[in-house]
């Protein structure tokens, strides 16, 4: 809804300046009416006192008006925040704006009219409110620093549009600008459970590795980072007017100690469904005894559920609409699951099964298909493909008795499992992994088929077989293999809930490397970055053909992981990296910087949201400033070196009103000053400030010390 004056007035400053003050509301479309301003200092602007490393120097307008009315101003104040701008005008030329607060507000209850009412605006406060939302759809959408700044300052209120200036210092390794030329994800900005940060937390996590600071000063926003503030801004000499000016110096730090937090996820993907979710009364419910001709003695509840099943996990593709969400409800048998029942067969006594899913095919194309609602994203660098597999997991439940939770027996299918045993000592499931680029192109897709159909398996083998190859790829490029690793000429692969093993054909022996090996398909990296699409046919594959299929009638899948791993299988550790510089050692105090944007130790990360990334979508591992080409957060610690080490000197008092952004100097003491707070009293044209002296940055000597 758009905004309408509703109030403005005027009034003249000491020094000659003319100030404007236009209150805009939601929604109102009437002729303004006239401000009534009291004598003393109807508009003050403060920036409170902040760190010279705070990336938001946030500023509140606090306006003194005359209510000729009871009550007059009350309906600007509402629970909408947002709903009211204050915009001041100096000389008719934008100089300040902000929302007002509708938590703040307080008159005089005991006079009817002409008493002073303080309303109080601010201008970045109303994003510590706001959530942070995608600007696309998909959850890795990569959007670059400048399009953070500019919805910030878009969803602040504030009047000041797109008018920046801006004084960087600092390029990618490569040249490129920092806000054109640097991009975040913006799933770096929401937690595992999908809950946004604030938009004034986003600001602040792009802004700080850079050491950027942002300031509304002189009716625009101010970007700049110290070195290029003491570097390249031209000074302004300040100006005192008053007896209160004193010298002092600012507070250095022992030490700063600076955690960056990469945001890592080494679980791809984890589908599995929770029982609860199921609801019992949406389902058909048939019971399960423990064996088939004790009717009496039962063994657990198997329910199916249409494929109507509102979850997040699988993506059931079923042009037959057969196969059905399960839910298993143990009595003697079994225990509480739920996943996806591909084939699932009943018999009463020694009645025949009655099919109640699909049937599972041999081979062929699947014609029902899994997919896997997560679709990760993984960033390769070529070099360091190496340092990371994908292990793909499935568990599933392959079973010719009737009862699978129990032992064989006369009225358990002994004989079929007997064959089972027998004749089915791998078993296979197709599975296709295609890599695709934003645009759902397909790059690449894997392909074990070789291992799978090698029946002399030796570790070369296993090792060139298992391969990305260009394209979309087809059914029976990828299988995961079911085997009973202790005795694989003896057992069935299947039986029960199993998962499968590293992939393998028909063999006596095996290479030495299996018997450490875990569970699970192990997948080297693709050879480049995209977003990773899993499915699950349920055809069935065996090495003997003489196996008899039909006799299989239990087909489930409860679990479907997708991991990254060490080059050898192993869980990989999530940390944040902590990094240490000394300051000044004679100094007490430590400086804690926490980031959740930046460079890692290592270079690329596959699954690391809070990397910065270039517009094609590779990993920017290096920034430079001030000559030097590093890791963004040793950079940053070389710029918490040079602005406190040593003594730097602090000036303070009033002084005639500082309405540019600028560097400051003083005629008495030498160096540059940044102004760390300011009042700003417009009816005298004054600043009561405060400002500390900034250097350029030196790296020269920083002792680091990285955790």
């Amino acid at each position: 809804m758009a905004k309408g004056i509703r109030y403005t007035g005027e009034f003249m400053s000491i020094a000659g300046s003319r100030y404007r003050a236009e209150i805009w509301q939601e929604g109102f479309t009437g002729k303004p009416v006239e401000l009534t301003f009291p004598y003393e200092t109807p508009v003050s602007i403060e920036w409170a006192e902040v760190d010279k490393l705070e990336p938001v120097m946030s500023s509140a307008a606090t306006l003194m008006v005359v209510s000729e009315t009871d009550r007059q101003f009350v309906n600007l104040y509402t629970t909408q925040a947002g709903s009211t701008r204050l915009d001041i005008y100096r000389n008719n030329k934008l100089y300040w704006s902000g929302m007002l607060d509708p938590e703040i507000y307080e008159e005089p209850f005991s006079r009817e009219r002409d008493y002073e009412v303080s309303l109080t605006f601010s201008d970045f406060a109303l994003l510590d409110r706001i959530a942070f939302e995608q600007t696309g759809t998909n959850n890795r959408q990569r959007i670059k620093l400048r399009t953070v700044l500019d919805m910030a300052v878009k969803q602040s209120g504030i009047n000041t549009g797109a008018d920046w200036q801006t004084f960087l210092s600092t390029t990618t390794s490569a040249g490129a600008s920092l806000l054109d030329g640097v991009y975040v994800s913006e799933d770096n900005f929401f937690d595992e459970d999908g809950e946004p940060m604030t938009l004034r937390e986003v600001l602040e996590g792009v802004l700080r590795p850079f050491g950027l600071q942002m300031v509304q000063k002189d009716g625009r926003i101010n970007l700049y980072d110290l070195h290029a503030l003491s570097e390249g801004l031209q000074p302004r000499r300040v100006r005192w007017c008053l007896s209160d000016s004193a010298l002092g110096v600012d507070k250095t730090y022992n030490n700063c100690e600076l955690t960056y937090s990469p945001y890592m996820s080494n679980n791809l993907v984890d589908a599995s469904i929770e029982p609860g979710t199921i609801k019992d009364t949406a389902c058909t419910t048939h019971r399960v005894n423990v064996d088939y001709s004790d009717q009496n003695y039962p063994g657990f509840d198997m329910l199916l559920h249409p494929l109507s099943l509102k979850q997040r996990k699988f993506r059931v593709l079923d042009a037959f609409n057969q196969t059905k969400f399960f839910k298993i409800k143990p009595i003697f048998s079994g225990d509480s699951e739920a996943g996806v029942a591909v084939v699932f067969d009943t018999r009463t006594g020694h009645k025949t099964y009655a099919q109640q899913c699909s049937r599972i095919l041999n081979a062929g194309l699947p014609s029902v298909t899994i997919e896997m609602h997560d679709r990760p994203y993984v960033f390769v660098d070529p070099a360091l493909r190496g340092n990371y597999l994908l292990n793909l997991k499935i568990e599933a439940l392959v079973d010719v008795r009737y009862n699978p939770f129990e032992d064989a027996s006369k009225d358990n299918e002994e004989g079929w499992w007997k064959d089972f045993q027998k004749r089915c000592h791998y078993g296979y499931i197709p599975f296709r992994l295609v890599l695709r680029d934003d645009q759902g192109r397909a790059l690449y897709h894997y392909d074990n088929s070789t291992v799978v159909n090698t029946p002399l398996l030796s570790f070369m083998v296993y090792t060139t077989g298992r391969k990305w190859e260009p394209g979309e790829g087809t059914w029976g490029n990828a299988y995961a293999a079911y085997y009973d690793k202790e005795d694989r000429s003896k057992k069935a692969g299947w039986g029960g809930w199993k998962t499968n093993r590293p992939v393998m054909g028909y063999t006596l022996l095996l290479p030495s490397i299996f018997d450490k090996m875990f569970d699970g398909e192990y997948i080297p990296m693709p050879p480049t970055s995209g977003w990773l699409e899993l499915s699950i046919g349920n055809t069935f594959r065996t090495i003997e053909h003489d196996f008899d299929i039909s006799t299989i009638h239990w087909f489930l899948l409860k679990k479907v992981e997708l991991k990254l791993t060490t080059p050898y299988g192993k869980e990989l550790e999530k940390s944040d990296i902590v990094l240490r510089a000394w300051v000044e050692k004679s100094a007490r105090e430590t400086l804690k910087l926490d980031t959740v944007c930046g460079t890692l130790p290592d270079g690329v990360h596959p699954t690391a949201r809070g990397q910065f990334f270039t517009a094609a979508g590779g990993v920017i591992t290096a920034f430079r400033r001030a000559g030097v080409t590093d890791k963004v957060e040793r950079l940053l610690l070389g710029t918490v070196y040079s602005q406190f080490h040593g003594r730097k000197k602090k000036l303070s008092g009033t002084a005639d009103l500082v309405n540019k952004f600028s560097t400051l100097t003083d005629e008495h003491e030498a160096g540059r000053f940044m102004v760390v707070s300011e009042v700003q009293n417009l009816l005298r044209d004054e600043s009561n400030l405060t400002m500390i002296e900034i250097v350029t940055d030196n790296y020269t000597g920083v002792p680091y010390n990285e955790e």
